[in-house]
């Protein structure tokens, strides 16, 4: 599984160069996002009574570089450490973002990602199962080629429960159901695109 994530990570580099050596100067874009994010529930809890999920918040940075299928329709892919905090995870993540424009001045984005882990910190072994997130941003202002845009969104990670050899699996789920949690997040991101 490891030498796999390798493989896909040394692909999105090999893709980004090549990208990036035929850029044109119209179509290729890069960018970093410094992320924020507040969980918006409090059930069901991610792995132990010790931690609740409307305690949980979420840093990330993610850097992206995509290209303009059409003016106002880009598909892209990035890399983003990310951390929720007080509720262990800690993750390295490859996505697949798409980024609208409706009006031609390219002011307001509606912004989409999938994600898909490639690292985990090591003493987690939980499975992410879906990283996705949506957003809507509007640029404030651009200096030369920089453009600086907040976007507000929503963050969800869809997760296995933590599993040990000693104890098996965490869950307030019945012995029934599978052990699946979710992560909620109102998300803020400060965007600089270039």
């Amino acid at each position: 599984m490891k030498m796999k994530k390798h493989l896909l990570l040394l692909t999105f580099l090999s893709c980004a160069a090549t990208l990036a050596a035929q850029h044109n100067g119209k179509r290729l874009w890069g960018g970093v996002e410094l992320g924020y994010g507040l969980s918006i529930t409090n059930t069901p809890k991610p792995y132990s009574s010790a931690y609740d999920t409307k305690d949980i918040t979420l840093n990330s940075l993610k850097a992206t570089l995509g290209y303009y299928i059409t003016p106002s329709f880009s598909l892209g892919a990035g890399v983003e450490p990310r951390s929720y905090v007080h509720g262990g995870l800690n993750m390295v993540n490859l996505w697949l973002d798409s980024r609208f424009h409706p009006f031609k001045d390219k002011k307001i984005l509606l912004n989409g990602s999938l994600g898909l882990p490639l690292f985990l910190s090591e003493k987690d072994n939980r499975k992410i199962k879906l990283l996705a997130d949506i957003a809507f941003g509007y640029e404030l202002f651009s200096i030369k080629k920089i453009k600086i845009m907040p976007q507000i969104g929503y963050d969800y990670c869809h997760y296995g429960a933590l599993k040990t050899p000693d104890l098996g699996v965490y869950s307030e789920a019945g012995a029934d159901e599978k052990a699946n949690h979710s992560i909620h997040c109102l998300v803020f991101k400060v965007g600089v695109i270039f």
